[in-house]
């Protein structure tokens, strides 16, 4: 608008004017725009950001003119009345101001969603720069017989002015079109993310069901079973209480366990840290080979155990403790099903690795992990055991974590691998 102006722009003498101080007037332009634009880039609408971006533009434009004007070099040189000189600042960036006052708050919308909004603010913004301009212009004083420095330049105003319009239409509509675009791309970029996490967390939540489902029906079919016994136990021609007692008993602990199973994975989705208190290991590997004998005696696993009773008792919460171990030496079991032609034997050790700290391990051997899954067995649906969906194992290291302890694995030298339990010891 300026250099269009200006070519518009006559005195009864030839003006012409310098390249260099040309370049430079616009130069400080660009500048200014590309500070203000950085003042205002992810600030909160507040006042001192409208104020200091609007005199960054202000000052800009106000420079770009008075630059280019001095491009004319006029001999004698151009005066400007002090009030319209101050009033040409003063619209430069109360305007500016206003307009980006507008582009805060339309920050969050599209071209399409506050077009009417958007086309106002510019207008503003035009504003600031034509008001400017005519202002500037109006301040200014030459002197009779005032002459321009600069050596002639010989050229078609309107031929020029026209193709400078041109390329700043074009240029603007471009950056319009790129605009329109790059949002669009964005719209649908970020739709096709939302139906992605979208169907991420459907088949999460699937799986994380069917996973619940699955630890509670262990119990469950227990419950079931034993009720049947009870009842058989009862109805036979010589009732035998003892055994129905039993039977009875076996189910108030079955239900114990699938509360516990309910406790653990709330615990795991809410990371709570239970209840705390010293936890007897020896006590608690004998309870967990107990519950998992009749696993390892169908798939014919030997269980060796090296676990002192004087252990330190580690500091925790029993009860996931003991989901902890269940889900290590259920696995060593699970990876020893199929080995033939060598023992299967699973080895339990427990013993104070530090001061203040309880170690157990659980050593198999299974065909191991292969390399480059070791380090993904802890994640969550992570999981090489047909028919399983990965959850054991991640709810035990978020479990032992919790504790403040450590679970990792290594590999054995021969066959299988051994995870290893690492916990503070109970003051």
């Amino acid at each position: 608008m300026h250099f269009i102006g200006m070519l518009g722009f006559e005195l009864p003498v030839p003006v012409s004017y310098d390249v260099f101080l040309t370049l430079v007037s616009l130069a400080i332009a660009i500048l200014a725009a590309a500070l203000a634009f950085w003042w205002v880039s992810g600030r909160a609408e507040r006042a001192p950001s409208v104020i200091v971006g609007g005199m960054l533009v202000g000052c800009g434009i106000a420079a770009m003119h008075y630059v280019g004007m001095a491009a004319m070099k006029i001999e004698p040189p151009i005066r400007y009345d002090p009030a319209l000189f101050g009033l040409s600042i003063v619209v430069a960036v109360s305007a500016s101001a206003a307009a980006l006052c507008g582009a805060f708050e339309l920050r969050g919308e599209t071209l399409f969603s506050a077009l009417w909004k958007k086309a106002g603010s510019a207008v503003i913004m035009g504003t600031a720069i034509y008001g400017m301009h005519y202002t500037g212009m109006a301040a200014a004083h030459f002197a009779p017989g005032a002459v321009s420095a600069v050596t002639a330049q010989h050229f078609d105003h309107v031929s020029l002015a026209t193709a400078l319009g041109a390329f700043t239409l074009l240029f603007l509509l471009g950056t319009l079109l790129m605009s329109a675009f790059d949002a669009y791309a964005g719209a649908r970029a970020l739709m096709h993310t939302r139906e992605r996490l979208s169907d991420d967390l459907r088949r999460h939540m699937t799986e994380l069901a069917t996973a619940v489902a699955r630890e509670i029906n262990q119990p469950l079919a227990a419950m079931s079973a034993n009720a049947g016994a009870a009842q058989r136990w009862i109805s036979g021609e010589k009732p035998n209480t003892n055994e129905a007692k039993n039977a009875l008993h076996r189910i108030g602990a079955d239900a114990t366990r699938a509360a516990q199973v309910i406790g653990r994975i709330r615990a795991f989705l809410g990371g709570s840290e239970g209840r705390r208190a010293p936890v007897e290991m020896h006590a608690l590997v004998n309870e967990v080979l107990a519950d998992t004998a009749d696993k390892a005696r169908r798939n014919r696993v030997e269980i060796r155990v090296k676990c002192r009773a004087d252990l330190p008792r580690a500091c925790g919460d029993a009860a996931q403790l003991r989901h902890v171990l269940l889900a290590l030496v259920d696995n060593a079991i699970d990876a020893m099903a199929d080995v033939n032609g060598r023992e299967r034997l699973m080895q339990i050790d427990c013993h104070e690795q530090e001061a203040d700290s309880v170690a157990i391990s659980v050593r198999d051997s299974g065909a191991g992990i292969p390399e480059h899954n070791r380090d993904r067995v802890f994640d969550a649906f992570h999981t090489m055991k047909p028919g399983a969906l990965g959850m054991g194992l991640a709810i035990s290291r978020s479990l032992v974590e919790a504790h403040g302890g450590r679970l990792w694995l290594t590999p054995n030298e021969r066959h299988g691998v051994t995870f290893h339990v690492s916990l503070p010891a109970a003051s």
